[in-house]
């Protein structure tokens, strides 16, 4: 409609921007404090376009509700080849998605306007371990706000959060990562040869940062990277933001070649660790009462909107259970699957959770349960606290004796499996 009837588009938007001015000043005069305007659609446009066949009815909107006298703020998502021209919109503060860095939008627009937004909505629902972690209670403020795009948290959720942490003394992520680090490291020199392969750690929202990691390597004369995500089951939705941290890399090294390993969720050396501490965990759990699943496999909750984008992760989800009962040979009956570490929102989240389980298994008259995550590689606190502490202190209201297996972290199989991950990549093996 644009190019094909100008003049067509043109009447549309005057009369949009009319009442779109009307509209925004009743709710001014019905008590609203701000106001925002959303041009979600807009980032498709060209700058061109825009600036000839869209800015001119915007800043006309705004222009229209300046005298109201409360902020107005101008918001579009997909833009960040627009943004000086939206910063002449005439708002007083300009809404960034989080494909654009708070600090990299303040230098394109200048003094004299806000910049609001960038929290990467993936991001905020994914677990702590797959996007770094605060290490003691007195770094969680600044980990959420990283993880917000540099706006504060919720008090009451950073204080729960404080608590947490405190509860459990510390999360050990970073320094086990760091093991398997050198442990993938001595491993591909034995299988390799020394040299042939630089392993190094790089965290999302916490210190050591992926950009320094690649920029290290960078200046070491490493010219391929291959990026693993310690997440057995791969999203690009849910995990965007390392696509987003290799755009940036090869944005700062022109001639890099960076790439992030898909998924991961059935290579031989993950189940056969999973397995492995299964087997573990149950030859010392006294055998439950017949018909009682004794062994619950878990994996982090996610908000039902954000499965119904991308359904192709929950089977991931069930293949890595699955291929461990194939290993086992796990009788049917004997496991259950749930969610756990539901997030802070009003958001359906995904059923039934560890915590909808406890209660039903106890009425069955099971005395021992076994937890068994298959999406976490490494302790954190989503194991060390909502599992442990959170879960376990429920179960035991219920009569249950909870426990856990041990985690992965850096055993043999673990960074077996890890290694397999780069031989398949080098191999040019495609996965989704």
């Amino acid at each position: 409609l644009m190019h094909g009837e100008p003049e067509l588009w043109d009447r549309l938007m005057e009369k949009l921007t009319e009442v779109t001015v009307r509209y925004l000043r009743a709710q001014v005069t019905a008590g609203v404090d701000i106001l925002q305007l959303f041009d979600s659609w807009v980032g498709a446009l060209s700058r061109r376009d825009y600036e000839e066949r869209v800015l001119p009815h915007v800043q006309r909107i705004f222009a229209g509700i300046a005298s109201t006298g409360v902020p107005l703020i101008y918001f579009g998502t997909g833009c960040s080849h627009l943004l000086e021209a939206m910063a002449t919109a005439g708002s007083d503060a300009v809404s960034v998605d989080w494909r654009l860095p708070l600090d990299e939008a303040w230098k394109r627009i200048g003094p004299g306007l806000g910049i609001q937004g960038n929290l990467d909505p993936t991001v905020a629902l994914a677990p702590w371990p797959v996007v770094g972690s605060a290490v003691t209670a007195d770094q969680v403020p600044a980990y959420l706000r990283s993880v917000r795009g540099g706006s504060d948290a919720d008090p009451e959720l950073t204080a729960e959060f404080e608590r947490r942490f405190r509860r459990i003394g510390h999360s050990p992520l970073l320094e086990i990562t760091a093991e398997q680090a050198s442990a993938l490291d001595r491993l591909l020199a034995e299988r390799h040869g020394a040299g042939a392969f630089s392993v190094s750690v790089g965290m999302q929202h916490s210190a050591p940062w992926i950009a320094d990691a690649v920029d290290a390597m960078v200046a070491a004369g490493i010219t391929t990277i291959l990026g693993i995500v310690l997440a057995p089951q791969y999203s690009r939705l849910i995990l965007s933001g390392y696509e987003r941290e290799v755009d940036r890399a090869r944005s700062r090294h022109p001639g890099l070649e960076i790439a992030v390993a898909g998924a991961w969720h059935t290579m031989p050396g993950w189940i056969e660790g999973l397995g492995d501490r299964i087997t573990e965990a149950l030859a010392e759990a006294p055998a439950g009462p017949p018909g009682a699943a004794t062994l619950i496999f878990t994996a982090h909750s996610l908000p039902r909107s954000v499965v119904d984008r991308d359904p192709g992760y929950l089977d991931q989800l069930h293949q890595t259970v699955d291929a461990v009962v194939d290993r086992l040979r796990l009788p049917e009956g004997s496991w259950r699957f749930g969610w756990q570490s539901a997030g802070h929102s009003p958001a359906e989240w995904l059923r039934p959770d560890l915590l909808d389980i406890l209660p039903e298994l106890a009425a069955a008259g099971a005395k021992e349960v076994l937890v068994a995550p298959v999406q976490f590689v490494s302790d954190h606190l989503e194991t060390l606290y909502d599992i442990d502490v959170a879960a376990g202190e429920q179960a035991a209201e219920h009569g249950i004796r909870l426990r856990r297996i041990a985690m992965p972290n850096a055993s043999p199989a673990m960074i077996r499996g890890l290694a397999e991950v780069v031989e398949r990549e080098l191999a040019g093996v495609v996965t989704e």
